[in-house]
């Protein structure tokens, strides 16, 4: 791998690539900034947030450079079988696919993510029986403390990259 390229929107995604690359040594760039500072084809490790289910960023990364793992940050749990649904989703084939948790910023959201997220809470909230999931989405959308980021939470892909 020679850069880690992201695309955030709250700066959770941006604050977990900026952790991982110092902790590999791998340079950190964002879409934009790697437009002028990577070659097309370069191996890169790609994270991106999460919004109903896309990895916000991927298909543009994809052309771009040749994307050896994608790191998905967003609200849900980082299950095996979430990640295997997100690839899925992505079209990301056999890549690794890892999950972190970050954080909502209501007021980072576009006015129409926002009506939508609203709109999903208030479903997710009235339900009678809710799983983990459910549950950990409603809180880290109605916390008013930011998510931590941590080394903890990066360490599986951190692992990745050892290897």
């Amino acid at each position: 791998m020679k850069a880690i390229v992201y695309e955030s929107h709250a700066g959770h995604t941006r604050a977990y690539a900026k952790l991982i690359g110092e902790k590999t040594g791998l340079p950190v760039y964002s879409v934009q900034e790697a437009k002028g500072k990577l070659e097309k084809g370069t191996e890169v490790l790609f994270l991106g947030w999460l919004m109903a289910g896309i990895v916000k960023g991927f298909k543009k990364a994809k052309k771009q450079y040749q994307v050896k793992a994608v790191c998905a940050v967003g609200m849900g749990n980082h299950t095996q079988a979430a990640a295997e649904k997100t690839a899925r989703q992505n079209g990301m084939g056999n890549l690794p696919v890892f999950l972190i948790r970050g954080g909502l910023d209501m007021e980072k959201l576009s006015p129409i993510y926002r009506m939508m997220m609203n709109k999903l809470l208030s479903v997710l909230e009235k339900k009678k029986e809710k799983t983990a999931e459910i549950q950990g989405l409603i809180d880290v959308a109605k916390s008013k403390d930011d998510l931590p980021v941590t080394e903890e939470a990066a360490a599986h892909v951190l692992a990745y990259l050892k290897k």
